[in-house]
């Protein structure tokens, strides 16, 4: 059924719509994340993984001194002077950034856990309401992570409870986008494609937003959510193909008369 955002598991879980296979999802993106190459500040890796498995618990308080260490730590790294400091997954993602758009640049390879630490922050903002300061963190995240797609996942989710839905649908297609160029970031696919489909509900394109949950379907056959969003788009699409009794009446065999 309609209303339960796309988004990642400790931000779906702070706002009480967390669902089964969200957590599933979620398993896979955090040993994803351990799975990526150690780089400059990975021993703040661990602060982040449990920063994260203290939300999944709703206990904020254990999870915020956590996350404010690792950013002290990244902040420092990415606003010294002379150099950019950005976090990437694998070699191959470093060495693509510095054959590409880092050219020329002198680039600290930062660890994954910087960009994770600014991403879940915004979990945790985003989950006590605090929506534009959510996205202040997701942006410092899409800026630390460009070839990370999971902060553009849950700059989506906010960017929907927002009512900005066009802009959210973007922000998934970023994600999905990331996640087709880049096999370390190929986890996201199902949950971004999710995404897009609940933002074209939101903007009352039924149509596209099943095809969406269609497509995710073939990457989580049993994904709960995908096929209750699917349940509910053919619902409505039912609904809108019956003449209500007031249509009926109206359009009859036609006036019996000339109007006065």
């Amino acid at each position: 059924m309609k209303g339960i955002m796309c988004g990642g598991i400790g931000l779906l879980l702070l706002s009480g719509l967390a669902s089964e296979a969200s957590a599933q999802a979620n398993v896979v993106e955090t040993r994803q994340y351990y799975a990526a190459e150690p780089a400059t500040g990975y021993i703040y890796r661990s602060d982040v993984g449990r920063a994260t498995q203290a939300l999944l618990k709703g206990d904020i308080a254990s999870a915020k001194p956590l996350l404010d260490r690792a950013i002290a730590y990244c902040d420092a790294q990415r606003l010294q002077p002379g150099r950019r400091a950005l976090s990437f997954s694998s070699r191959r993602e470093y060495e693509q950034y510095m054959d590409g758009p880092g050219r020329g640049q002198p680039t600290e390879w930062l660890d994954i856990a910087c960009a994770g630490a600014y991403q879940q922050t915004g979990f945790m903002l985003a989950g006590a309401r605090r929506m534009q300061e959510a996205l202040t963190y997701l942006d410092v995240a899409i800026e630390v992570g460009p070839y990370d797609p999971s902060a553009h996942v849950e700059r989506g989710f906010v960017l929907n409870g927002l009512g900005r839905s066009r802009e959210a649908l973007a922000s998934y297609n970023t994600a999905l986008d990331l996640a087709k160029r880049h096999p370390e970031s190929a986890y996201i696919k199902p949950m971004a494609l999710r995404g897009i489909g609940y933002s074209l509900i939101e903007l009352g394109d039924l149509t596209g937003a099943r095809e969406m949950y269609q497509q995710s379907l073939l990457l989580e056959p049993d994904n709960q959510t995908a096929l209750n969003e699917l349940d509910y788009i053919q619902q409505q699409l039912t609904q809108s193909a019956q003449p209500s009794a007031e249509t009926t009446s109206i359009i009859g065999p036609g006036p019996t008369s000339a109007p006065l």
